[in-house]
């Protein structure tokens, strides 16, 4: 039997608007947002901060929070961080998940969480000059339990 021959080329006519990109573009609801995870107890997000308020092109920006279960059972959370460009030059979605992380939290404890997220992803492809290039100026650090509900923000300079 003779297999079909695939095209090593693929078209993605949607662009950057791709899953809760699209929804957020659109700004459509959706019942279970990218990232939405069901639990049997509540979590609390605290005190985000960051390292640095400036970043240069060879940094790592270091975003660290606690997260506290108000519940009766130990429980996992996954902590999301998404980045939003502000006053950008360079179309953008409106954010991207760039840091993640599962974290175990006994009953009413409070565990402190760090995400990092290295400038150098922060980067797109420029098709004029043919290379990756970073777009300097600020951005937002949305920390989530989903792409639909930011639980706290701030902003750097890079």
């Amino acid at each position: 039997m003779r297999r079909p021959q695939f095209s090593p080329n693929a078209l993605y006519s949607e662009g950057l608007l791709v899953g809760y990109r699209w929804f957020d573009a659109k700004e459509l609801p959706v019942m279970y947002p990218f990232g939405y995870g069901l639990s049997y107890v509540d979590f609390n997000y605290s005190d985000m901060k960051t390292n640095k308020k400036k970043y240069g092109s060879k940094d790592i920006i270091k975003v660290s929070f606690n997260i506290s279960n108000t519940g009766d059972m130990e429980a996992d959370e996954v902590a999301q961080l998404y980045v939003s460009r502000v006053e950008a030059t360079v179309e953008w979605p409106e954010k991207e998940l760039k840091a993640f992380k599962r974290v175990t939290v006994g009953a009413g404890e409070t565990v402190s969480v760090t995400l990092e997220i290295p400038v150098e992803d922060l980067r797109y492809w420029n098709i004029d000059t043919g290379q990756w290039q970073l777009e300097n100026g600020k951005i937002e650090l949305l920390l989530g339990k989903s792409s639909q509900e930011i639980v706290s923000k701030l902003s750097v300079e890079i």
